[in-house]
């Protein structure tokens, strides 16, 4: 039902402009009156950060030891699975991108295959990005010499100390210790930072079809359902 009304509204606002009808009525149907998506129910509602927001978090964050985590996230809108399953190989410094493929779900440390084939994807990165992911790889090239053997190689671009998987309770407890020092809400969660990320990118105008693709979204259709504000806005 969710799908279909973000479908009739798109329909509708190009009719709006077209000249077809004065106004969309399927606009008067508000998301959060139609039925949850599944699973919605178990998980915490994620909210976009303002713009001064978002820059009090990554001034906090600024000299975090996870912070290309965060402004990775933040700029990109990777799901945290996605950030915390992410090997140096998927970077290409070259063409200034980042290959998604591959995920860890729940608390889980194995990494696997994104859910869909929608989650296959390559992103392109932001100058910003780019030198914060370069000075990631050069502290954590340091680190590896100073663990010597003692290092566990899994060639991950995020990780806990001597390379082993970062346990995501962790990276969230992380995550609401800066937000707190950044005067954020204590119902603030990592997902945040994807859904401010996406948000602000349809805000700034970025076509429906290119944000969705970037986010790893089957279809629009499945943007508009989750951001029907933000698309409205943009």
């Amino acid at each position: 039902m969710r799908y279909v009304h973000s479908t009739l509204c798109q329909a509708l606002d190009q009719a709006v402009d077209d000249g077809a009808v004065p106004r969309n009525v399927a606009r008067q149907l508000r998301p959060r009156d139609l039925p949850r998506l599944p699973g919605a129910a178990s998980r915490p509602a994620a909210h976009a950060l303002s713009p001064g927001a978002l820059g009090r978090f990554l001034e906090a964050a600024r000299t975090d030891w996870l912070a290309a985590l965060w402004l990775l996230v933040a700029r990109t809108g990777l799901r945290r699975g996605e950030a915390l399953a992410l090997v140096w190989s998927a970077v290409d410094w070259r063409a200034g991108t980042l290959t998604v493929a591959r995920s860890r779900s729940g608390g889980g440390l194995q990494a696997g295959g994104p859910k869909t084939s929608a989650g296959l994807r390559t992103i392109e990165l932001s100058a910003a990005v780019l030198a914060a992911l370069r000075a990631h790889w050069a502290a954590q090239a340091q680190e590896r010499l100073r663990a010597g053997r003692a290092y566990a190689e899994h060639e991950l671009v995020f990780h806990a100390r001597w390379g082993t998987p970062l346990v995501p309770r962790n990276v969230l407890r992380r995550f609401k210790q800066l937000a707190a020092h950044a005067g954020l809400s204590s119902a603030a969660y990592v997902h945040d930072l994807r859904h401010t990320a996406i948000s602000h990118q349809l805000a700034a105008g970025v076509a429906l079809p290119e944000v969705s693709a970037a986010a790893g979204h089957a279809n629009p259709a499945v943007t508009t359902a989750v951001y029907a504000y933000w698309v409205r806005r943009a």
